[in-house]
């Protein structure tokens, strides 16, 4: 591969990957591995299990979602609990005019105004649920998988 500092936070390089840097480095290089089938062999058996060790989608989708987790919208807090609650409600619903019959009707009935509750009080109800609602479940399912592979 030809060589890029970026590749020494990911591999160990002649270890589990070789790099080149000039056309001439590279046919050296090549010329060596194929005179030499056994080290070359050596060196990817290495770099196949870092990449299952540390390198997969599995690891990215875990890396990504534990960024996403962190990241509060501004809108909403978060409980030492870790559940979302709604940091200013009349602000909340001047931006999502969409939201506020939900969110009105959530806190007439006296729940707090934070995911957990507004999911218990969407689950209360019959019927078909409407884009918001299908949203903030979204929202909580998303959060419980994350919490889940963050264990």
């Amino acid at each position: 591969v030809d060589y890029h500092p970026q590749l020494e936070e990911f591999f160990d390089i002649g270890k589990e990957i070789v790099c080149f840097s000039s056309l001439e480095e590279l046919r050296d290089k090549a010329t060596f591995y194929l005179k030499h089938p056994a080290s070359c062999t050596t060196i990817a058996q290495a770099a196949q299990m870092r990449v299952h060790s540390e390198h997969t989608y599995v690891h990215r989708m875990q890396t990504m979602c534990e960024c996403i987790y962190n990241q509060t919208p501004e809108i909403f807090a978060k409980k030492k609990s870790g559940s979302l609650f709604i940091r200013d409600v009349e602000a909340f619903c001047t931006e999502h005019p969409e939201v506020r019959p939900l969110i009105e009707e959530v806190n007439a009935k006296g729940f707090q105004l934070d995911l957990d509750s507004i999911v218990a009080a969407i689950r209360m109800k019959h019927g078909k649920m409407d884009y918001p609602e299908t949203l903030f479940m979204i929202m909580k399912e998303y959060q419980a998988l994350v919490q889940e592979h963050l264990r």
